[in-house]
């Protein structure tokens, strides 16, 4: 299993209030190859001392290698409605796109569906992050479908059904950019922690504050 690298959530609605989730990705290994991909959602009921795993989606890897999705480095938010929509990172599929998500309607027990592709989500292979603000779902990740830069904020007004074409998000940084993570600061700062340089994405680790 591989968690993160981004900040999971505690609940405060529904049937589980209180309860933590977050997001991992594992493999099926059979000894002499990669038999599966699997995105899951780990979950605790006593404030972290105990886990277990809840909503898991699984890939076949075919003998050639091919798979279609490998959901991964998942982000969570918890939708008003209560739902957790679960973003993840796409590599290498044959499914079109480099994000992928999914909900669970029942608190991270179950996904509602598999991992749908978003080819029209323009980001390339990275980490990305999910943040609930009020009615607007926020997603941070470079906007460039090929390199690791210019790092945006899109925004969703319907929960993640749809997102901010690459035009429409606010740009952080046009500079080299990759994984990143999203805090509420306060009721009307968001801060955005990301990895940026002038020559290269790992150059530096930045902070920005916008409201």
């Amino acid at each position: 299993y591989a968690t993160g690298p981004v900040h999971g959530v505690q609940l405060t609605g529904g049937a589980h209030p209180g309860r933590l989730v977050v997001g991992v990705n594992a493999e099926t290994w059979d000894g002499t190859r990669v038999t599966a991909n699997h995105a899951a959602l780990v979950v605790s009921d006593d404030g972290g001392e105990h886990w277990r795993t809840g909503a898991t989606d699984t890939w076949p890897v075919a003998a050639d290698g091919t798979f279609r999705q490998k959901p991964s480095e998942l982000t969570l938010t918890e939708r008003a409605d209560g739902a957790l929509l679960v973003s993840g990172r796409e590599e290498n599929g044959t499914d079109l796109g480099h994000r992928t998500q999914a909900l669970s309607r029942d608190g991270g027990d179950t996904f509602a569906a598999s991992f749908r592709a978003l080819p029209d989500l323009y980001a390339p292979q990275v980490q990305g992050a999910v943040l609930r603000l009020g009615d607007r779902t926020l997603l941070s990740v470079p906007a460039d479908p090929d390199r690791r830069r210019t790092m945006t904020v899109r925004s969703s007004w319907d929960g993640g059904a749809s997102w901010d074409s690459v035009d429409r998000g606010t740009v952080v940084t046009r500079d080299w950019s990759g994984y990143s993570d999203l805090v509420s600061v306060d009721d009307d700062t968001v801060g955005l922690l990301y990895e940026g340089g002038a020559s290269d994405a790992r150059d530096e680790i930045r902070f920005a504050r916008f409201t």
